[in-house]
């Protein structure tokens, strides 16, 4: 009973590192790249809709 238990806390554990690398993935801010529209605009990755582009390419 006691490994079950140690299993599910490290499943749990190894789950939170890499949700919090997602997350301060999402929240950096890019240059969005429109293209259909052919503009770019600054704005958090997880709202970009088109290609994050670098500063020499904006």
């Amino acid at each position: 009973m006691k490994f079950y238990v140690f299993l599910a806390v490290g499943l749990v554990a190894i789950s939170f590192p890499a949700g919090a690398q997602d997350k301060s993935d999402r929240l950096k801010i890019v240059n969005c790249l429109d293209v259909d529209r052919n503009i770019v605009r600054r704005t958090a990755l997880w709202k970009c809709k088109g290609d994050a582009a670098s500063d020499a390419r904006a």
